[in-house]
């Protein structure tokens, strides 16, 4: 490599130049082309937007809002209803929210949602939110798991996977708040 430096400053000193056989490069399959560099900040970027390396983003999980809540969630009696809230200006949520994905991949017999606080204002109040991104899980129409903040996606499987496995012989927990209907 210094041999190869030397030789491009004392080409450029004699107005010669040193062109790299443009064969090699072509010549070379696609797959063997190297990976563009990204930078840290489009590093960041990719991840903050979902972006999964090819342009494409992972699967979209349902929006559970005010109005649907009720018939998305709480009346599913066959099975496990996992959702976080989250909100664009949470950076955390957008951790959860790629653990989301996987696990929806990962556990196809659970519905996996989200509810954004900024548009549900019922449903932040309903479960007397502090803080987010705040994970739940809801079986029967009973709250049988939540965890506040960024949680790893394994521990996150971990859990469901507990919850999903016992959901046939689950025993009556608290109820789940239900939001209340609009004032006229």
């Amino acid at each position: 490599a210094i041999a190869r430096l030397r030789r491009r400053s004392s080409s450029a000193r004699t107005g010669r130049h040193h062109e790299r056989p443009s064969a090699l490069q072509e010549d070379r399959p696609a797959s063997s082309q190297p990976e563009p560099v990204r930078t840290e900040s489009q590093r960041i970027r990719a991840f903050l937007t979902h972006e999964n390396g090819n342009g494409k983003h992972g699967p979209k999980l349902l929006e559970f809002t005010d109005d649907n809540f009720v018939t998305e969630v709480l009346d599913v009696q066959d099975r496990l209803v996992v959702f976080d809230f989250w909100a664009d200006y949470c950076v955390l949520c957008k951790f959860v929210l790629e653990a989301m994905k996987k696990l929806q991949h990962d556990l196809v017999d659970v519905k996996f949602g989200r509810v954004d606080v900024t548009k549900n204002p019922e449903l932040v109040r309903a479960f007397d939110l502090k803080a987010i991104p705040h994970v739940v899980a809801i079986l029967r129409g009973d709250v049988v798991m939540e965890v506040v903040g960024d949680k790893p996606y394994e521990e996150l499987l971990e859990r469901i996977k507990a919850l999903n496995s016992a959901a046939r012989t689950s025993t009556s927990r608290p109820s789940c708040p239900r939001p209340s209907s609009p004032s006229p």
